[in-house]
């Protein structure tokens, strides 16, 4: 393997600038690729590695579209219909009632996973709920009554 590193120097392969090794990001040994890089050091500089994430990540969300367009593709709600369903709910969880819980202040689209039609729109917490059971009817109903009996 052709190693750039002379001492605590080494070339970057992008930006071909020599710099301080500490300025090359490192792979934990534990990592699958770790054998790709001499040492566990990154070919390309910290500087250059950010530089093409940003151009890579913002081409990628010009790709994605918005939150809509996911709706739109996923479970077949305009913008119209998701803010519809919002305004019906009072912006309020099916389940516990209360407004969004997660950081994007939205409430989750809640679907079943069989059929894939919309069910309603959950809080963060009450979709994870769902979700863990595994929509399970049995499961939340043993969970009630494990509840009920610790009383």
């Amino acid at each position: 393997m052709i190693t750039t590193q002379k001492g605590n120097k080494k070339l970057c392969g992008k930006c071909s600038i020599e710099k301080d090794i500490d300025e090359f990001p490192r792979v934990k040994p534990t990592t699958k690729t770790y054998k790709q890089f001499k040492n566990g050091i990154k070919p390309w500089c910290k500087d250059c590695y950010r530089e093409y994430n940003k151009k890579y990540m913002s081409e990628k969300r010009k790709e994605s579209g918005t939150r809509y367009d996911h709706f739109q593709r996923k479970y077949g709600l305009s913008r119209e219909e998701y803010h519809e369903m919002h305004e019906e709910r009072d912006h309020k969880c099916d389940i516990c009632g209360q407004e969004s819980d997660h950081r994007y202040d939205k409430l989750c689209v809640d679907h079943c996973h069989t059929t894939g039609k919309v069910r309603g729109l959950l809080c963060f917490s009450c979709n994870v709920m769902l979700g863990q059971c595994k929509d399970n009817i049995d499961r939340l109903q043993n969970a009630i009554y494990y509840l009920e009996k610790q009383k």
